[in-house]
């Protein structure tokens, strides 16, 4: 009873012995940062719970935790919870610090590079952007120096309303590029199975960058012995920035693509004039299409694009055109929609899925599935 009596008078001589073995909040963040820096991340996530616990809207713990997500590899985790601190809290810099170096540990090092330059654009002095920027330009330079790509896909088509034979293409394209990409040469293999029958495409061709604000290319193909194909294509076409690159100031680009098909007995080019406009991860692409026939009247039709992201490196693409369609030599509107999604799985590596459908004026309704794979070394 007198040992009781004593604890008693201690507790109330001194409230805050009870207490005194229990960490702070801050003190809980300190230690979770000290096991993040030895690698001991489960112990660490474990301290920022209980810091948590005793102050759950603390900003700090929050952003704790998702650098430690990230520094772990759980990047998904991360990208929740840093989605979830930038919504309530747009200007922090300490977290948009953090989202940029959450792309630049996953090798998305073009938007790394994006969000510390929009940063420094407002805080110059921030040292965190001003090393991430530097880090991700520097990997950019890393990834600029792959001088091969290796380019397959396969695309499958299916019919209705006038049903056929199902057709299937596949590609391969090889490309050499040369000074950080500044020039590039590529060749290409098509192999067509079509109206029940078979055709081979061979094609060459290169692209070179004039200046940043102006980029050029030329091809030119041919088909073996050809069935539906055109015996000869020749091709070429660039784009032009019109505006310098600043800040918030979407790039405007005139673009221009030209092609001559060389059937047996016909000729049919192909013009292409456009533009594209780019702010931030977004491409807006919109063109006409002039298909014109010797001997013939032009035709003229239409296409929009727009390009976009949606998670981490995925990305999407969606369009519609209404536009003439020249198939085995033969040339009427067709009405299309398209998209797709690309994803960039690192600097090297991307995959791609697409689905198309196009409405051939007075024939057949069109399903296309594609695939392509993308390897840079």
């Amino acid at each position: 009873m007198k040992t009781c009596a004593t604890v008693f008078l201690v507790l109330c001589i001194c409230p805050g012995a009870a207490t005194a073995t229990s960490p702070t909040a801050d003190q809980l963040l300190a230690q979770s940062q000290t096991l993040a820096v030895n690698k001991q991340f489960d112990e660490a996530l474990q301290s920022l719970k209980q810091a948590a616990a005793l102050e759950p809207e603390n900003m700090d713990v929050k952003l704790a935790v998702a650098n430690v997500h990230s520094w772990q590899g759980r990047y998904d985790e991360a990208q929740k919870e840093l989605n979830a601190l930038l919504a309530a809290n747009p200007d922090n810099t300490d977290i948009q610090s953090a989202a940029a170096y959450l792309d630049y540990y996953q090798g998305h090092n073009d938007a790394a590079q994006a969000k510390f330059v929009r940063m420094l654009a407002t805080h110059p002095d921030n040292a965190d952007a001003t090393e991430g920027l530097r880090l991700a330009q520097q990997a950019q330079k890393a990834a600029a120096g792959f001088s091969w790509q290796f380019d397959t896909g396969y695309e499958h088509s299916s019919f209705a309303r006038r049903p056929q034979p199902d057709w299937s293409n596949e590609f391969v394209q090889i490309t050499r590029h040369f000074d950080q990409g500044t020039t590039s040469v590529h060749g290409r293999f098509e192999h067509y199975d079509e109206f029940q029958t078979t055709d081979t495409y061979y094609e060459f061709g290169a692209d070179h960058r004039f200046a940043p604000y102006l980029d050029g290319y030329i091809y030119g193909g041919h088909t073996v012995d050809a069935s539906f194909r055109p015996d000869w294509r020749e091709g070429g076409g660039g784009d032009l920035r019109l505006n310098t690159p600043e800040q918030s100031v979407p790039a405007a680009w005139l673009t221009l693509d030209l092609k001559q098909d060389d059937y047996a007995h016909v000729s049919v080019a192909t013009i292409d004039p456009g533009a594209r406009i780019e702010f931030a991860e977004w491409a807006l692409n919109p063109n006409l299409v002039m298909v014109h026939q010797w001997g013939l009247p032009s035709i003229f039709g239409w296409n929009a694009r727009l390009d976009g992201p949606l998670l981490n490196d995925l990305r999407f693409y969606t369009g519609y055109s209404n536009a003439p369609e020249t198939e085995n030599a033969v040339t009427v509107y067709t009405a299309s929609f398209y998209g797709g999604f690309s994803y960039g799985i690192d600097d090297a590596h991307a995959v791609s899925l697409g689905y198309t459908h196009d409405d051939r004026q007075n024939a057949y309704i069109r399903h296309v599935v594609d695939v392509s794979l993308t390897c840079r070394f």
